[in-house]
C-alpha cells in the first residue's frame, strides 16, 4: 500500500510539470536609435533557460506563461519584461557607462579596450562653463592639458598644449577634428552649446590615427545630432552675469601723495638735497607752464598765486587745493556684462534625424570699449536611404565682432599699462586755467592730450582706448601748444 502511494504522488507531480502552460515568445531588441541589438541576452528569470538575439535583433524563446524575461546588453540598463507572444524591447543607455565609449579617428572604441592615453569631456561638463571659446572649456578638466590666455580680451582663443611643448620651431598646437573633418579655423566661431563630446588623444596612438599632424595631440569634437524616434524637443536658454578681476588692483598714489613724492624726488636730485632748490625747481621745471608771461602750476587751483605748493617740510602748503585727482584705472574700467541666448530644436523618426540651433553672445571685458559678439547657427540632418546607405548634411554659419584696445607692450600704446603709470594729477578732459572743461565742436568735452605739459607729448589713455584719433585743437589759452 505504501509503495502504491509513493508511485501515485510521483506521477501526480510529473503531471503538474507536463500540463504547465508555455508561451512561444517572439521579440525584437533595439537600442535608443532603433538599431538592432546584436547578441543581447534574454533569460527566463529564475532559471538558466535563455537565448540571444540574431543579427536583426530578433529572438525566439519558449517561456512559462506569466513569467518574466530578463534582457541584458553591455553598456545598457538591464530590463525585466513580462512574457507575452510579441515583445519589443528598447534598451536605455546606462549613464554610468557613457564615459566608457569614446570617439577615435573615424569610429568609436570602448575605453577599456583602448590602449592609448585619452580623456572624454561630455556636454554636461561643457555646458556648465561660461566660455566664449571651446578651447577654454578644456581648462582643468583633464590631466596633461595646459590652457592659458595671453590676454583678457573676450573671445580670444587660448593657447593649448598637450603634454608640454612638442617643437622648438614648428607649431605646438594640437590638431582639431570636428565631426571627422580637420579644423584650422578660429575656435571662438564654434558655439560650445553645440558640442556633444570632446575626446583628447594625448600620446603616440593619436599619430597612428592621424599621422604627423597629430604630433602635438588630437582633440576630436563631436557635435550634437538628433536621435531616431525622438519626439521634437525645443530648448531655450538665456544666461546673464558679470565678472571682475581675480586680483584686486593695487593701491596707487593720490594726487596729493604724488605731488609730495615729486617734491622729494626734486630735492634728492639736487646737490645737497636742499629744500630751497627743490622749491625753486617747481618754478622752472616742466610742471609749471608759462601763460601770458606768468608762471602757474597747472596741478593746483591756486597755482598762479603760489607756484611753490610744497612747503619746506615736503607737505602741501595749507590751503593748497588740488585741481585734479584722477583715478585712471577707474576711468578705463567697467563692470563687464555677459549675456547669451541659446535656441535648439532636435528630433527624429526611424529614418531621419535632425538638430538645429541658433545662438547670440555678447560679452564685455573689464576694459571699456572691449567686447566680443557672436551670432551663430547650425543645422544637422541625417537620413537612412536603406539598411546600407545613409546621407548626412551639416552646415553652419558664424559672424563675430570683436573690439579691443591696443595691446602692444609700449606704455604709450597700451592704455591699460599707461593707466598704471600716468600721474593722477592729469585730467581726463581738457580744462582752462580756471578749471573749466573745454567743449569741442561736437558739443562733447575735449580729451586732454597733455596740454598742461608744454614740453611733453603725452597721450590720453582713455582717448586712445575709445579710438579717438583727433588731436586736441590748439587752445586759445595756450597758443604755444
Amino acid at each position: 500500500m505504501k509503495r502504491k502511494l509513493t508511485v501515485f504522488l510521483a506521477l501526480f507531480f510529473i503531471g503538474i510539470g507536463i500540463v504547465q502552460a508555455q508561451t512561444q515568445v517572439r521579440g525584437t531588441v533595439v537600442d535608443e536609435n532603433g538599431d538592432p541589438a546584436i547578441g543581447a541576452t534574454i533569460q527566463v528569470k529564475g532559471t538558466t533557460q535563455g537565448t540571444v538575439t540574431d543579427s536583426n535583433g530578433n529572438f525566439n524563446l519558449s517561456a512559462p506563461t506569466g513569467g518574466t524575461l530578463v534582457v541584458s546588453y553591455v553598456g545598457y540598463v538591464t530590463q525585466e519584461v513580462p512574457v507575452s507572444t510579441n515583445i519589443r524591447v528598447v534598451l536605455v543607455t546606462d549613464s554610468e557607462l557613457l564615459d566608457e565609449v569614446m570617439v577615435v579617428a573615424y569610429g568609436t572604441a570602448r575605453k577599456n579596450t583602448f590602449t592609448g592615453s585619452a580623456n572624454v569631456i561630455k556636454s554636461d561638463v561643457i555646458e556648465k562653463r561660461q566660455v566664449s571659446s571651446i578651447g577654454n572649456a578644456l581648462s582643468g578638466v583633464a590631466p596633461g592639458i595646459q590652457v592659458f590666455n595671453n590676454t583678457a580680451q573676450p573671445g580670444v582663443d587660448p593657447v593649448i598644449r598637450i603634454r608640454g611643448i612638442g617643437s622648438l620651431n614648428a607649431s605646438s598646437a594640437p590638431l582639431w577634428v570636428i565631426d571627422d573633418v580637420p579644423y584650422t579655423g578660429l575656435l571662438n566661431s564654434i558655439n560650445p552649446e553645440d558640442i556633444e563630446t570632446m575626446t583628447i588623444l594625448k600620446d603616440a596612438a593619436s599619430a597612428a590615427l592621424y599621422g604627423s599632424r597629430a604630433a602635438n595631440g588630437v582633440i576630436i569634437v563631436t557635435t550634437k545630432k538628433g536621435r531616431r524616434n525622438q519626439a521634437p524637443e525645443i530648448n531655450v536658454k538665456y544666461t546673464i552675469g558679470t565678472s571682475g578681476r581675480a586680483i584686486p588692483e593695487y593701491k596707487k598714489l593720490g594726487a596729493a601723495q604724488w605731488a609730495e613724492m615729486q617734491w622729494e624726488a626734486l630735492r634728492n636730485r639736487r646737490p645737497g638735497g636742499s629744500t630751497v632748490t627743490a622749491n625753486n625747481q617747481w618754478a622752472t621745471d616742466n610742471y609749471v607752464a608759462q601763460v601770458g608771461g606768468m608762471a602757474y602750476n597747472p596741478f593746483f587751483l591756486n597755482g598762479a598765486a603760489n607756484p611753490k605748493p610744497i612747503g619746506t617740510d615736503g607737505k602741501l602748503v595749507p590751503g593748497t587745493t588740488l585741481m585734479w585727482d584722477t583715478d585712471w584705472f577707474d576711468a578705463l574700467s567697467q563692470s563687464p556684462i555677459r549675456q547669451e541666448t541659446q535656441f535648439s530644436l532636435s528630433g527624429g523618426t526611424s529614418g531621419t534625424r535632425y538638430h538645429a540651433s541658433l545662438s547670440y553672445l555678447d560679452e564685455d571685458a573689464i576694459t571699456i570699449e572691449s567686447n566680443f559678439k557672436r551670432y551663430s547657427g547650425r543645422l544637422s540632418v541625417e537620413s537612412d536611404i536603406n539598411k546600407w546607405f545613409n546621407t548626412s548634411l551639416s552646415v553652419g554659419f558664424t559672424k563675430t565682432e570683436s573690439n579691443y584696445p591696443n595691446q602692444s607692450g609700449a606704455a604709450f600704446n597700451n592704455p591699460y599699462l599707461f593707466a598704471r603709470v600716468i600721474a593722477p594729477v592729469y585730467p581726463v578732459y581738457a580744462h582752462d586755467t580756471q578749471g573749466n572743461v573745454i567743449m569741442g565742436k561736437d558739443g562733447k568735452p575735449e580729451f586732454d592730450f597733455g596740454r598742461t605739459r608744454p614740453n611733453g607729448k603725452d597721450q590720453n589713455p582713455l582717448a586712445t582706448t575709445m579710438l579717438n584719433t583727433l588731436l586736441y585743437e590748439r587752445s586759445t589759452i595756450d597758443p604755444s601748444w
